[in-house]
C-alpha cells in the first residue's frame, strides 16, 4: 500500500487515517483461512517461533493441537 504523495499530505486527516486503518480489515475479511498473529507486547523473536511452528504445520499437514486461531 505506502505512502504516495498525496498520502503523505492527506496523512494528518482522519478520515484518510481511518480508510487506512480499514484496510487490512475489509482484505482479511475476504480471506478468512488467513490467521492472524497478534505480536502486541512479543519480542521478535517469540514471533518468529509461532511463525515457523504454523510453517511446520502446514508444511506437513499435522493438526494443530496446542494453537488457537488467533495466535
Amino acid at each position: 500500500m505506502g505512502l504516495s504523495s498525496e498520502g503523505r499530505r492527506n496523512y494528518s486527516k482522519m478520515d484518510y487515517v481511518r480508510e487506512e486503518l480499514e484496510f487490512p480489515g475489509r482484505l482479511f475479511a475476504r480471506s478468512p483461512l488467513w490467521l492472524v498473529i497478534d505480536v502486541t507486547g512479543k519480542a521478535i523473536k517469540k514471533t518468529i517461533t509461532v511463525v515457523l511452528r504454523l510453517y511446520h504445520y502446514r508444511k506437513h499437514k499435522c493438526t494443530m493441537p496446542r494453537i488457537s486461531k488467533r495466535y
